[in-house]
Order: structure tokens, then C-alpha cells, then sequence
């Protein structure tokens, strides 16, 4: 596009509409970037086009979520926590036990070493190293006069 804007219509759930032009990315073809906040929940309609021609513009649908997933400021359900503690094979404990639990973790053993291992026959030294003393072993032969 080298004169035309790409103009953006967003209508929320409400029905209320607004159009923003999108300006263009530096640095790459065709790109043009924008934004606009999301005010409430539901199905937001958005269509995109190149001036004022809506004719062959682009329409979608933004689904946007409306509460929250933790509220703040409200007490935690201790019926889930009792729940999450039981199916993870967890403990529940209040502030006033924060003092055991860091006894009882400093109480924890060492964890053991972990083990890496590599397979000799699926790195490339090995191979290396055959081919190599392979080739010593030949030439040896071929020094000594035995074909």
C-alpha cells in the first residue's frame, strides 16, 4: 500500500464502535501495527480495511474473557486447598507452622548426584578413533611389507 491507510472498525459487545488507523512497521513490507484496550467482556467484531473501502476487507470475532481467574482481596477456599493438598500428596499448613516447615526442610538429606551418561558408540569420537587406528594399523602393515 503506498498512498491508502489501513483503517480498523472494533464494535463492542455493547454495540458501540470506534475506528483507529493502523500506522506502518518500519523495517518490513506490508506491516502495519496498532492498539486498542479492551474495555469489557464478550464478543468483540472487528473489521480491517484499506481506506474506506469495506468492500474487501478482513471481519473476525475476539472473544474477550470477563472476570478473573483469582480475585484479589478474597479469602482463599480452604475446601480446594484441603483438595489440591490431597490429590499431590501435600500437607496444608497456616503461617503459624512456617517455622517447622523450614526445620523440617533443612532437615532434608542431600540429594544424590545425578548421573549423565553417554553412550561411546554414539559419539563421534569413537568412530573417530576407530577410523584412525584402523588407518595406523594398515599402514603399519603396508610399512612392514605383509599385504
Amino acid at each position: 500500500i503506498k498512498k491508502g491507510k489501513v483503517l480498523v472498525d472494533i464494535t463492542s459487545p455493547d454495540g458501540k464502535s470506534r475506528r483507529i488507523s493502523l500506522e506502518k512497521t518500519d523495517g518490513t513490507w506490508g506491516s502495519y501495527s496498532g492498539r486498542f484496550k479492551i474495555a469489557q467482556p464478550g464478543a468483540w467484531k472487528i473489521e480491517a480495511a484499506i481506506g474506506e473501502d469495506t468492500t474487501h476487507g478482513i471481519k473476525t470475532t475476539l472473544l474477550a474473557q470477563g472476570t478473573e481467574v483469582e480475585k484479589t482481596g478474597m479469602p482463599a477456599r480452604a475446601d480446594v486447598l484441603e483438595e489440591m493438598t490431597r490429590v499431590s500428596n501435600g500437607r496444608l499448613m497456616t503461617g503459624d507452622d512456617l517455622e517447622s516447615l523450614i526445620n523440617q526442610i533443612r532437615a532434608l538429606p542431600d540429594p544424590s548426584p545425578m548421573e549423565t551418561r553417554t553412550p561411546l558408540w554414539s559419539h563421534w569420537i569413537t568412530a573417530a578413533s576407530l577410523v584412525f587406528l584402523l588407518g595406523v594399523f594398515w599402514v603399519g602393515r603396508k610399512l612392514n611389507g605383509t599385504f
